[in-house]
């Protein structure tokens, strides 16, 4: 009874090792949530920006220019918003005042909108394969597991070295 005792001991140890090393190499990595229309970017829980992702791809060439152009594409796109935005809630709010809005301005920030929503998707486009680019070229070798079960004169030992 004693021995079965001590040998389930041993493989819940082992089962545990092995989820929190599972676990713990997850929480390091750049997670990518898709949402809706956006893409949400985290790391060890926390959101990250653009700049952030940058600074931790910057090592590997392929990455860093990826990071680059995904860059320009949100600035772009932040720049076609940004007037998008006010071309389509200034006659919104002339029509809510009361005044007679002009839907001319409207069309033209859904047009621009347009383009900032294609600038903004390319950008995460281009930050998912920097991402992917990153994590495939820096991914750690193999890790050499070894178990080992022996046998003394009055015991079993197990031995895993990770």
């Amino acid at each position: 009874m004693k021995g079965t005792f001590k040998l389930k001991n041993i493989i819940f140890i082992v089962l545990v090792l092995f989820a929190l090393q599972a676990f713990a190499e997850d929480q390091n990595k750049i997670q990518i949530e898709k949402r809706g229309l956006g893409t949400i970017y985290k790391l060890n829980g926390q959101m990250i920006g653009l700049s952030d992702i940058a600074a931790i791809v910057d090592s590997n060439s392929v990455a860093r220019q990826e990071m680059q152009i995904a860059k320009k594409r949100n600035l772009i796109g932040k720049a076609f918003a940004i007037p998008a935005g006010f071309l389509i809630g200034y006659p919104i709010g002339t029509q809510l005042g009361g005044g007679e809005p002009e839907w001319g301005l409207a069309g033209v920030g859904a047009g621009m909108f347009i383009i900032a929503v294609m600038f903004e998707k390319s950008a995460h486009k281009h930050t998912d394969r920097a991402i992917s680019e990153y994590y495939s070229f820096n991914s750690r070798p193999a890790i050499k597991r070894q178990f080992q079960l022996g046998f003394d004169d009055k015991s079993i030992y197990f031995v895993y070295n990770f």
